[in-house]
């Protein structure tokens, strides 16, 4: 995905949807919050790469408290700005992770939750580069064939089934026909529009049904609940309201499609995961520990994780 795309996708509300989804699980969260309990003091710099939502800045000031001498780096400008609301003070970059723009030895800790996977190789380099002599970089990375990797997959074979059936185009023309009915308009101009939505309602259901209503973290669920809600109370709505909401339900459908598929392309395989590994080390770090993330409830990996340390 673009920056744009990205940005797209931190500003709509379906960004919720990854809060929701793999980022918060309790495992993912209780890795975080372990980690930095560990410590024998907090880190007088981080940088948190590929920061999105700003998960592991939460659970850093949840466990450390103050994070405003911290550092969060991510290439789309609308993530960083949520987290700049949320936490005053705090350093914000606006970079792509293989590019950092950064001094050599800035950072005692250096993280990245489901981030630098999604850069170039090279982003690896630089996250070792601007460690401190002694600093760590930890890293949780997609496990590809795992329990979120799987999640996204559906995802995004749920939201390819909405866009082949066209269905927010649809349901625009449905509810403007119901809204002209409502309106003393032609019933046969109506019954064809529900004749013309009825395919991609059908197909909808049977998203549903195949992958679970919580599949893409309840999106579908929610926009088929939505339209039919509006269908039914048609009255009590303005057509040039629905009109907007439908324009960006589109764009944030759009852009969470392209998260999860990034998600799902950016997943590693063992052998991609030891190349990582060996990234780091040609780069001057010592591989301290190299790891699955796992959870009760369930029997698939949720992660890799990576732990390495620079050389004094």
């Amino acid at each position: 995905m673009s920056s744009d795309g990205w940005d797209t996708y931190w500003q709509g509300s379906a960004a919720a949807a990854l809060t929701a989804g793999g980022s918060s699980h309790p495992a993912v969260t209780g890795f975080w919050r372990d980690l930095f309990a560990e410590l024998p003091a907090a880190p007088a710099t981080l940088l948190d790469l590929a920061s999105g939502n700003g998960a592991v800045v939460e659970i850093a000031h949840q466990v450390l408290g103050d994070v405003s001498a911290y550092t969060c780096a991510d290439i789309s400008a609308a993530a960083l700005d949520s987290i700049a609301t949320r936490f005053p003070g705090i350093e914000t970059l606006v970079c792509d992770a293989a590019a950092l723009p950064l001094a050599d030895a800035s950072f005692a800790l250096v993280t990245s939750q489901f981030g630098i996977e999604y850069a170039a190789a090279g982003a690896v380099d630089h996250a070792v580069r601007v460690l401190q002599p002694g600093g760590t970089l930890v890293l949780m990375l997609h496990y590809r064939d795992g329990a979120i990797h799987r999640q996204c997959e559906a995802s995004v074979a749920a939201m390819n089934i909405m866009a082949q059936q066209q269905f927010v185009r649809r349901a625009r023309d449905l509810l403007h026909a119901r809204f002209a009915l409502a309106g003393g308009g032609d019933a046969d101009s109506y019954q064809a529009a529900g004749r013309a939505f009825a395919p991609a309602l059908r197909a909808v259901e049977d998203v549903m049904r195949q992958y679970g209503r919580e599949v893409a973290h309840g999106t579908v669920v929610r926009l088929y609940r939505d339209v039919r809600t509006i269908h039914e109370r048609i009255a009590r709505y303005d057509q040039q309201e629905v009109d907007a909401w439908l324009d960006r339900m589109q764009v944030e459908l759009d852009a969470y499609t392209g998260r999860m598929q990034a998600m799902c392309d950016a997943a590693l395989d063992a052998a991609q995961l030891q190349q990582t590994s060996d990234r780091i080390v040609a780069s001057g770090a010592t591989i301290r520990s190299q790891d699955t993330l796992t959870a009760a409830d369930n029997s698939l990996p949720l992660a890799w994780t990576v732990i390495a340390d620079r050389s004094s």
